[in-house]
């Protein structure tokens, strides 16, 4: 199966700073990302042997698809840090050539 795997790693961090958004939301731990840690728990829980991914890169994806040896078909470049919605709507507009099975979007 392919699968286009993206993580809004900030999703829901606004809430616990009592902003609107996370746009402005200063230094952000990453280890306090409810959006990586739930995206670590769909990835153990799923059978990657029957899967290939298309991924942004880092943060958005790779990092975490790579870390549960995942094989990756293609990582779509985005900055490091800090990730933006443009980021996310890019790597999405990047999908028609990949024709996916599945968008799996963790976060937001």
């Amino acid at each position: 199966m392919k699968v286009a795997f993206v993580i809004n790693p900030i999703a829901g961090y606004g809430f616990y700073s009592n902003n609107k958004d996370t746009r402005d939301i200063g230094d952000f731990d990453r280890n306090t990302s409810i959006a990586l840690k739930a995206a670590d728990i769909f990835l153990n829980r799923l059978d990657l042997s029957r899967s290939i991914f298309v991924v942004p890169t880092g943060i958005m994806g790779q990092d975490l698809v790579e870390l549960h040896q995942g094989k990756i078909l293609r990582a779509f470049q985005v900055p490091d840090w800090p990730t933006t919605e443009k980021d996310t709507e890019n790597f999405v507009k990047s999908l028609s050539r990949d024709e996916c099975d599945v968008l799996v979007f963790v976060g937001g």
